[in-house]
């Protein structure tokens, strides 16, 4: 087995280019069969002989119900004065609805149109802005990796969008008018000036407390920045975190506390929801109606969260650098989607960002090493990437939750980890504070 890790790929050119386009060559061929599979064939009835549109998703009428009772209508409330927890049911962060005021520049309609194009705009930027982040930290960062191939981003971002746009979780965002990308968006650019400008801990809090205030969840990165900037981060995270939850006043910011805690409580479990605790029930249903015993539902919260924890110690025992705050990145993404109460399947749009950086990652060793153990991560994630992106009435009842997908996603992220060789120690002239780590330039 130890052997397996180390094989070479025989027959393929050292050029380090001519291994990275056999990498690209695997993406692409599982993103021409996810397309197949979950976008062409079902639309071929053989039963009935027709071309038709299956049923991917539970359709809602209108259309656009989340965008409208999440962001538009609220902000409505506001704009008048009452209060969005009382007189509506709310369930975001009070600076959610201060943020969506703009859409009440237009009618409903036209809003939900302009949100579906914000929509496609900050999927394509996530995705494009992830692989410009981890570009440049392997460029101008402190990775071992001093020769990478500047080609790969531009491979990369064509087809990663076309699986993205073609995918069941952006169908259904689409659907819904989700806004789950734009807390990704905004952990994606914090991360960004967490590269580009490292000396000041403000840009970096500021847009992961407008992503935690939109969705909550996005609040885990907080370690990311304490870990790289210590106690002074301390007081921008307490005064930002305080400015966005009082936003609307400190009456509705209680009622938000209230009202989550009612919501977490009380998750809608169905297959499209891919949170532990509905897997969990999931499972159990399935165990309790054949062999009639159930398994306790912490265990499925225990799973990602002890993955997590494992890749955190390991990652912070070994210092800070901009490679490993990409690789908690990377890592965190899947606990995100999985430990809210609530996590359904349009929430998926989040894992492009970090499957495009562990790609550019098994890329770039591939083009130094040539291991085939590289390949057969690349082509597990993209394995996985044909059950995430296919919906759930397409599978078969075990497979239908996407939970399992991501926590072997997950574990992927962890064996990456484990095997990326570390930086060099900074020079000792180098590690006061002032000039520990080089400000980068974004690449052009």
């Amino acid at each position: 087995m130890r052997n397996f890790f180390r094989l070479q790929l025989k027959g393929v050119s050292q050029e380090p280019s001519t291994r990275v386009g056999l990498g690209i060559s695997i993406i692409s061929i599982f993103i021409l069969v996810s397309y197949f599979w979950s976008d062409l064939r079902p639309m071929i009835n053989l039963n009935n002989e027709l071309w038709e549109y299956p049923t991917i998703l539970p359709l809602i009428k209108p259309v656009g119900d989340d965008f409208r009772e999440g962001f538009f209508y609220p902000a409505k409330i506001v704009l008048q004065g009452k209060d969005p927890y009382v007189d509506y049911d709310f369930n975001y962060p009070p600076f959610a609805a201060v943020f969506s005021i703009p859409f009440r520049l237009f009618q409903v309609d036209q809003a939900y149109l302009v949100q579906v194009g914000l929509l496609f705009v900050l999927n394509a930027a996530t995705l494009w802005l992830s692989l410009k982040l981890v570009s440049a930290v392997f460029i101008h960062g402190d990775t071992q990796n001093r020769n990478p191939v500047k080609w790969i981003p531009y491979a990369l971002f064509p087809l990663l969008a076309w699986m993205q746009f073609t995918s069941y979780g952006f169908y259904f965002s689409i659907e819904r008018g989700n806004s789950d990308i734009y807390a990704q968006f905004f952990v994606v650019l914090a991360l960004w000036f967490l590269v580009t400008k490292p000396k000041s801990p403000w840009w970096p809090v500021v847009f992961v407390s407008i992503a935690t205030h939109l969705k909550f969840y996005p609040a885990i990165i907080f370690v990311l920045i304490f870990w790289k900037f210590g106690w002074k981060s301390l007081l921008p995270i307490l005064v930002t975190n305080l400015a966005l939850l009082l936003s609307l006043g400190p009456v509705r910011a209680w009622e938000f506390i209230r009202q989550i805690i009612k919501v977490m409580q009380n998750p809608f479990v169905f297959a499209g929801n891919h949170s532990a605790v509905s897997f969990g029930n999931m499972v159990n249903g399935y165990l309790q109606g054949r062999i009639g015993i159930t398994l306790p539902v912490i265990l499925f919260y225990l799973l990602p969260v002890l993955i997590w924890a494992i890749g955190t110690v390991i990652l912070w025992r070994r210092k800070y650098s901009l490679q490993n705050a990409l690789l908690f990145f990377i890592l965190s993404v899947p606990l995100m989607d999985v430990i809210p109460t609530t996590s359904y399947d349009y929430k998926l749009v989040i894992l492009i960002a970090p499957l495009a950086i562990a790609l550019y990652f098994l890329l770039q060793d591939i083009s130094q090493r040539g291991r085939l153990v590289e390949l057969a991560k690349i082509s597990g994630l993209m394995f996985l990437m044909l059950f995430i992106n296919r919906s759930y009435t397409m599978l078969p009842v075990l497979l239908k939750n996407k939970y399992p997908f991501i926590l072997v996603m997950q574990l992927i992220f962890l064996w990456l980890i484990l095997v990326t060789p570390q930086p060099k120690p900074v020079p000792s002239e180098m590690q006061d504070s002032k000039a520990s780590i080089p400000e980068l330039r974004p690449v052009a």
